[in-house]
């Protein structure tokens, strides 16, 4: 907004002149669209994280934007962070960071590279996917559906931080079938297999706890 006061030439009628003041005002509206809730999705190639042109709509998403990935392979060639992000399908790789401080929505797909991915706010895992090399830290509260298959090898790891709660919700498995180094799944929170009646299997890989277990049903087979 600017305003100001502006003069008018000096209007004689007859002996007596006046010299007019007119105030104005003009706005001025910044038209700067809100990035909050919008979802950026990977294109569906493979290529950097960083191109633009990799995702529809043709930018990279901002930290205050979502980003989704159901297709191709997104590299990730520095550090990134997001609002929440949803891996459904495709992968993840590369050397950079991710900071995911919404919900991570891991539903299937695959998480790969030696960088590592912060899930900030909780994670909700479903489905099956994959996990090789990179390590995932699970801060805040993570629910593991019941039915969920990760596959994992070339020291994959998972980390449920301290002070979060990681829950399954049925009978899961995290398993070492890709080959490479032992897969990891380290608790340093808690962690609660609160449904299904049958195992959750940590079938082949590591499984180091300095937390809580808090096996409710079920059984949990190291």
């Amino acid at each position: 907004m600017v305003s100001g006061v502006s003069s008018r030439p000096i209007a004689c009628r007859g002996a007596r002149c006046f010299l007019s003041f007119v105030s104005w005002t003009v706005v001025v509206a910044a038209c700067v669209p809100s990035v909050r809730g919008q979802v950026v999705v990977w294109g569906g190639t493979s290529g950097t994280w960083s191109i633009g042109g990799n995702w529809i709509g043709g930018s990279t998403p901002l930290s205050g934007q979502d980003a989704r990935v159901s297709a191709g392979a997104a590299f990730l060639d520095a550090n990134f962070s997001v609002a929440n992000f949803t891996l459904d399908g495709g992968a993840i790789d590369g050397a950079g960071t991710l900071d995911v401080n919404g919900t991570f929505n891991w539903a299937g797909g695959s998480i790969a590279g030696s960088g590592v991915l912060n899930a900030n706010a909780g994670a909700v895992i479903s489905g099956s996917g994959s996990i090789a090399s990179r390590t995932v830290i699970f801060n805040g509260s993570t629910t593991w559906t019941g039915g969920s298959v990760i596959n994992a090898g070339s020291s994959g790891t998972l980390i449920n931080a301290a002070g979060g709660t990681f829950t399954n919700t049925g009978d899961s498995t995290f398993q070492y079938v890709l080959g490479g180094a032992t897969p990891t799944f380290t608790n340093l929170g808690t962690f609660a297999k609160t449904g299904g009646t049958g195992t959750t299997s940590m079938s082949g890989a590591a499984f180091n706890n300095s937390g809580l277990l808090d096996i409710q049903v079920g059984t949990l087979a190291l």
